[in-house]
């Protein structure tokens, strides 16, 4: 399967922006007295600085560089989850939750998919318990199961449609679009390494 190589960071851009925006838009209209104004408005500067500069930079990110970034969205959410002062404002991270998990089962490998889906749930439930508000560990679970079933599903998914544009239905072997992909990918280590 032919994937733009712009296409991971671009997604990954908005992600951010998406995040940034709706930081500042619980800055502006918080839910409780007890919102943490300033650091939300330095996360939705974060967000949508950290998008930006992923969208400028998008054709030089290389893959370390991605999953760094993924891995620094889930920090991020985890401490918004420990500095929420509702138990609606945890489980309002739900969304976020799993728009990083189907991110990183749609553009990475299944087993680092599973890697990035474990770091973000494991730390975002420590935020979550960690935060003030208590009565959320029902709805929290929810989300939880839906992150990891949903990376799950999305990272199966993705791996049989790249097995599936890369080899011949009928032979199982390697067709014409993985030769030129794995060709290219061969060009590209040469000139960088400058082997020939």
């Amino acid at each position: 399967m032919h994937v733009d190589r712009r296409t991971p960071a671009l997604l990954l851009a908005v992600l951010y922006v998406v995040c940034g925006v709706l930081c500042m838009a619980s800055a502006i209209w918080p839910m409780h007295r007890d919102t943490p104004m300033g650091f939300l408005w330095f996360l939705a500067a974060l967000g949508i600085g950290g998008g930006t500069a992923i969208w400028s930079l998008d054709q030089r990110l290389r893959g370390r560089v991605v999953h760094a970034a993924v891995a620094v969205a889930s920090v991020l959410i985890a401490v918004l989850a420990w500095q929420s002062a509702t138990a609606v404002g945890i489980v309002g991270l739900g969304p976020a939750l799993i728009a990083v998990g189907l991110y990183a089962a749609h553009f990475f490998d299944l087993q680092v998919a599973r890697l990035h889906a474990l770091f973000l749930v494991a730390l975002t439930t420590v935020g979550a318990v960690a935060a003030e508000p208590g009565r959320f560990a029902v709805a929290w679970a929810a989300i939880v199961v839906s992150v990891v079933a949903l990376t799950e599903a999305q990272g199966r998914l993705a791996r049989n449609l790249r097995t599936a544009a890369a080899t011949d239905p009928l032979t199982g072997v390697a067709n014409r679009r993985a030769w030129e992909a794995e060709a290219a990918r061969h060009l590209a280590r040469a000139a960088r390494t400058g082997d020939r």
